[in-house]
Parts: C-alpha cells; structure tokens; sequence
C-alpha cells in the first residue's frame, strides 16, 4: 500500500501532515506499518494527526476557495463558517470517484457521510484523515474552539463511514 493509496481526493496534503508528524525518514516505515496494520488504533491516530497537520497546508494553498464559495465566509457567524466549509469540502471531494460523500445538517451535529464506490483496505484510513483534516478545520473556523469530532459505522460496514461533528464546541 502506498501513500497515494490514501488519496480522499487530497494526497498532497496527507503527504505534508505525515511528514510533519513523522518526519521524512520514517514515512516509508509507516507505509508498511499501514499495509500490515490498517486497523490498528496506532495508525489511525497518525492518519488523524496526519489529517490535523494537512489541513493547514490546504488552507495556505487553497484557502481562499472558501470564500469564492461565499463571499462573506470570514464575517459570518461561527456555525454558519463551519457550516459552508463542510459543504464546500464535500461538493470538492465528491469528484473524487472512489466514493461519495453526503452533507447533513442535523439539530447538534454536522454529518459527512462517506460511501465507498468499490471495497479497499484504506478506506477506514481515509476516513480517519478525513475526520483530523474536519477537525481541525471546526477548530479554525471556530476561532480556536476545539469541536469533538468522530468516526461512525465502518466497522459495521466496511464501504461506509460517519464523520460526525458536534455543532456545541468542547467547553
């Protein structure tokens, strides 16, 4: 299994946050170590720092895409910022066509729910990059708040996950 294995549409991004948390030599190692153990608690929580540290090369690069998704994202009120920038994250990573991923708005959660389109081994990694790269992304629409996120439902189905983020942040 190779890095770009783990695309969720951005491998560029996985690529940076692995190797700032890793660092450059040990990111090869870890390649083998998700090949042999993807489901290990170990390499999921790299693949969420992984995501956390990606996140911020994406907004250095290609932060101002969310405002060409709306105009007056900066000024606008916390949950709506959150809000917008899910949607917009889904609309650009549903044209990656190894899945497809739903936005839902719920009374206290927001919800991207992800369907893979053929069964794959990282598909569960993806999900954990994916849930680090959102929370970090709440955090910093947020103005700092930390807002619990977590993965739902591919254990029972192994094409289909849940990000799952509260809309309170974490007091």
């Amino acid at each position: 299994m190779r890095i770009e294995d783990v695309s969720v549409g951005m491998p560029e991004y996985l690529k940076k946050g692995l190797v700032e948390v890793l660092g450059p030599e040990a990111v090869a190692d870890f390649s083998q170590m998700m090949e042999a153990f993807p489901a290990d608690p170990i390499v999921r929580g790299m693949m969420i720092r992984a995501g956390r540290a990606g996140f911020h090369y994406w907004l250095a690069q290609e932060g101002e895409t969310l405002e060409k998704a709306d105009a007056g994202f900066h000024l606008s009120p916390i949950k709506k910022k959150i809000n917008t920038g899910l949607q917009h994250f889904c609309a650009t990573l549903s044209s990656n066509k190894r899945y497809a991923l739903e936005f839902k708005d719920h009374d206290k959660k927001w919800e991207l729910a992800m369907t893979a389109a053929e069964r794959s081994g990282v598909f569960s990694l993806e999900c954990s990059f994916l849930s680090g790269f959102m929370q970090e992304f709440a955090s910093w629409a947020g103005m700092g708040k930390l807002y619990l996120v977590r993965e739902n439902g591919y254990k029972n189905n192994p094409s289909h996950c849940s990000i799952l983020i509260e809309k309170d942040p974490v007091e």
